[in-house]
């Protein structure tokens, strides 16, 4: 790595590597589960009702649909009247990620999207898939433009038709008004059909499905939470809007032909977040009437002689799976199941007769095992026939004998046995789709296996052929076996061309082999260390992988960086020079207290966070005292650059107080306070540029800068955080500039410029223990930043109040990209650190830098072993994120040490002659 093109060479590499590393997840985990190609397959018998009503109201919990006002009422009495008197009614569980778009498409489409999709966008579909309005006559949809836009994309303009709301400000005080909108616009459209017949004679068709979004819930909860007054009084208006809706169409038709069903897509924790597996979240109602709809079985006095622990009534309760009701609504209206529906249809619910019921769940296995049967095709054709090893429970044979079962039962009129022979067949199918969908998985498991292990071998050889004197100089880790790259790439590039294997499995082999040629010619590189040192590494390797895995323990269990804080608040103890001297022992004993102080941020709750703006007002004071303090020190800051960053502190602290005031109002968030908190992020990031090139000056003026956004996008205590973090990293830069200085003990001085000329930069060019101590202090330090104040759960359900100084538009891009800037300023500090510390400590970069990535690698790799797809969703989706922040940090680090070579513009050479001079 001396040379630029050896640097150039190597980052490649690097990001070579770590790219497909990161996609490999998507191709072992987060495969679309869609079936290309499978026919549509309807009942054959007349439907029970001529059109559907799907209400979904966006965000609602099944608690709180079921709940009592203070003074003993329902807040939806029309819809438990239901309930009561005509319909069938449970509760719909949701899977994770519990947001709008895999929960409209799992209701409409009948089918569980990869975690992965939730990122494409709302609009746009990773893949076309057939959905519940595609197999419509026609649908008339009103509603969010988000949610409708999605579905309308894969059909033509005759197919749906759109009605969109005004784009959604979660700054209003009551969102219900999104909602009375709908209603509105329903009651103006048969207003309209008395007096278009051409619009009336379309409402009169059949198999025709109406579509109302109801957005209100989801907004009011995000932004005053599902207990306020706000929301709960959502639920009374949609229940009143619900009750418009029906007379409606029983007015206009008259002909008891309608079906009604009413659910929701997610639900919502205490705090006004979703996306993650709490109950609140994944349990929604589900309320069905109307043709075809079985009446309650359970007498209105036994309906609440018993309730779960949420008051929900567990006596003729009918619960389901989310993508159980598209089957329902298309066995309703006749229409062909969604070719990638894999839901359930729930007999319980139809009040239709037993031959009706046979041939409709016998449809709906049929339409799984056609999705079954071209999955298992696919996976033969591209398997080796010796092989090809088929799902044991469902092999061609049996598939026939079971339709032919089925078959036979219904014809002699065994409606409960076909029934029951149906079921079986839908739970093996859905059993071997997932069987062929995983069925390369071992395979890419070994081959990303193989590329992780290549890597970090191939990372300690070059750290080893950089530091130990015993390997000769000429000896060059970028050479490569072509004779090994060749043999192995071919005999790869064969095996997968012969199983006809998708493109990204060549991209992994070519890889492995190409780290295979890398590794080999090097390992000699081993054989010539003598076993004294080899010895010492074994058990000095040992120990180090037992405190990365100590930091694993901290994805899992905050508290655990609360221990490690403890715990290096007495490191400096070690160094008795540190104590004795009067001039670092404050140093020493303030290190101590932030620490101890700091410690108390991971064990804070973050799954209740609630809006506390007032605190965060006190972190921006006292972030503005220590800079009048700092003005009125000998510090050697730029005084005009200090006061303009003041100035716009000031002005951070007085906009959240806007803010937090004009919320607390209802009146949303003023223009004037979003304009002024986009033209503070757009300075913040120039202003460190126009600081000097001295150390102490860099640091502060970069840190002022990342604070002052920081603290618009604060809603509680991460504020204060903010405030602690950019100190303790700068206590720790000066202890080991001190450490490392020859004059340690006669210290004179808390600047860190003080110490580059007296840290002899001969005895940083060796693999030493003080390199190994820093890389696990920036390996810590950079988890820290994220899981001091937050977690995986915060992370996928942000509280939308963190972005209202900035914007109260509903925008995933722009609210998704400002909580990036939210998680990376923390992070950016540790860059920023970590460039001070190779120019504070003369360190070699290289050194360093490949220390802290074999700790993230290391890290990855436990992860990826981790991974899991079973159990929980919640399980599952939170191993995955582990893994993706393990990887992302390594990414995150390399780039943001990049980013902040920005502030820290500083040349040592430079300074030491202007020093000199």
């Amino acid at each position: 790595m001396s040379t630029g093109a050896s640097q150039v060479k190597y980052g490649l590499l690097f990001l070579l590597v770590h790219t497909i590393l990161i996609k490999s997840i998507f191709d072992v985990y987060f495969t679309s589960p869609l079936v290309i190609g499978a026919p549509p397959i309807s009942v054959s018998l007349s439907p029970p009702a001529e059109r559907l009503v799907l209400f979904i109201a966006d965000g609602l919990r099944a608690d709180l649909f079921f709940s009592r006002n203070e003074t003993n009422h329902l807040y939806s009495p029309f819809l438990h009247n239901i309930i009561q008197t005509q319909g069938s009614w449970g509760v719909s569980h949701t899977r994770v990620p519990t947001e709008t778009r895999p929960g409209h498409v799992a209701l409409i489409a009948g089918f569980y999207e990869d975690v992965s999709a939730v990122t494409r966008g709302w609009q746009d579909n990773p893949v076309e898939f057939d959905s519940l309005f595609n197999r419509s006559r026609r649908t008339f949809s009103w509603g969010s433009a988000e949610v409708l836009l999605m579905f309308a994309k894969g059909t033509s303009i005759a197919k749906v038709n759109v009605s969109t709301t005004v784009d959604l400000d979660f700054g209003l005080e009551d969102s219900s008004v999104l909602d009375e909108w709908v209603f509105n616009e329903i009651e103006q459209m048969f207003e309209n059909a008395q007096l278009n017949s051409t619009l009336a004679f379309e409402l009169r068709k059949n198999k025709l499905v109406f579509f109302l979004h109801l957005i209100g819930l989801d907004a009011n909860g995000h932004s005053h939470r599902p207990n306020s007054p706000q929301y709960l009084n959502n639920i009374a208006v949609v229940d009143q809007g619900v009750k418009r809706v029906v007379r409606l169409f029983e007015d206009f038709y008259e002909d008891n032909s309608t079906a009604y069903v009413y659910t929701s897509d997610h639900g919502m924790t205490n705090w006004g977040s979703h996306g993650a597996g709490h109950p609140h979240e994944t349990l929604t109602p589900l309320v069905c009437w109307g043709a075809g709809i079985r009446p309650p079985l359970v007498p209105l006095t036994e309906l609440y002689l018993h309730v779960d622990r949420d008051g929900v009534s567990l006596e003729g309760r009918i619960d389901v799976n989310q993508a159980d009701i598209t089957p329902l609504m298309s066995v309703l209206i006749g229409l062909p199941f969604p070719v990638n529906s894999i839901g359930k249809l729930p007999l319980k619910y139809l009040n239709t007769s037993d031959l009706f019921k046979a041939e409709a769940i016998k449809s709906n296995a049929l339409s799984i095992l056609r999705q079954m049967e071209l999955k298992e095709n696919a996976v033969r054709e591209s398997s080796f026939s010796a092989f090809y090893s088929p799902f044991p429970s469902l092999t061609p044979s049996k598939q026939v004998d079971f339709v032919r079962r089925i078959s036979v039962a219904i014809n002699k009129q065994q409606y409960n046995k076909a029934i029951s022979l149906s079921e079986e067949l839908i739970a093996l199918s859905i059993s071997a789709l997932k069987y062929f969908h995983d069925y390369n998985k071992l395979f890419l498991y070994i081959l990303v296996t193989s590329i992780f292990i290549l890597w970090i071998l191939y990372c300690v050889l070059l750290l080893l052929n950089l530091t130990i004197s015993l390997v000769p100089k000429s000896t060059q880790l970028t050479r490569i076996n072509y004779k090994v790259l060749l043999l192995s790439g071919l005999i790869s590039t064969l095996m997968l061309y012969l199983k006809s294997s998708d493109i990204s499995h060549y991209l992994y082999s070519l890889l492995a082999a190409l780290l295979l040629s890398l590794v080999y010619p090097q390992l000699h590189i081993v054989y010539r260390i003598p076993w004294s040192i080899k010895l010492t590494t074994i058990l000095s390797s040992f120990l180090f992988l037992i405190l990365i895995w100590v930091m694993v323990a901290g994805f899992h269990y905050r508290q655990v960086f609360s221990l490690g804080l403890i715990i290096l608040a007495f490191w400096p103890y070690l160094y008795t020079d540190l104590i004795t001297c009067h001039v670092t022992r404050p140093v020493t004993i303030l290190w101590t207290l932030v620490c101890c102080v700091c410690s108390v941020f991971p064990i804070l709750s973050v799954d209740a966070k609630t809006v506390n703006y007032p605190i965060v007002i006190v972190a921006g004071v006292s972030t503005f005292l220590i800079c009048i303090w700092l003005s009125t020190t000998r510090y050697p800051l730029n005084r005009k650059l200090l006061s303009l960053q003041s100035l716009l502190l000031l002005i951070c602290i007085v906009n959240v107080a806007a803010v937090y005031t004009t919320l607390s109002l209802g009146l949303g968030t003023h223009l004037i306070s979003r304009i002024a908190s986009w033209c503070v992020l757009l300075i913040s990031i120039f202003i460190p540029i126009l600081s000097s090139h001295d150390l102490d000056n860099n640091f502060f003026h970069s840190w002022l800068s990342l604070y002052c956004p920081y603290i618009l996008l604060s809603i509680s205590h991460e504020a204060l955080f903010s405030l602690l973090f950019p100190i303790l990293l700068y206590i720790w830069l000066l202890l080991e500039s001190i450490i490392d200085s020859r004059e340690s003990s006669q210290c004179t001085s808390w600047v860190l410029t003080h110490y580059i000329a007296n840290i002899p930069s001969e005895q940083n060019h060796q693999l030493s223990s003080r390199y190994v101590r820093r890389a696990l202090f920036i390996a810590f330090f950079g988890l820290l930043g994220f899981f001091g104040t937050g977690n995986i759960a915060s992370v996928n359900t942000f509280d939308i109040a963190s972005v209202y100084a900035f914007i109260t538009l509903y925008s995933p891009f722009t609210m998704g990209l400002l909580l990036i800037v939210k998680i990376g300023i923390p992070l950016l500090m540790v860059g920023n650190a970590f460039n001070l510390l190779i120019v504070t400590t003369q360190s070699r970069r290289s050194l360093l830098f490949l220390l802290v990535l074999i700790i993230c690698d290391f890290m990855a790799l436990h992860f990826f072993f981790m991974i899991t797809d079973e159990g929980s969703w919640l399980q599952i989706g939170t191993s995955i994120s582990h893994y993706v922040i393990a990887m992302g940090m390594i990414l995150g680090i390399t780039l943001i040490t990049a980013l902040a070579s920005i502030y820290v513009n500083v040349d040592v050479q430079d300074y030491l002659r202007m020093k000199q001079q």
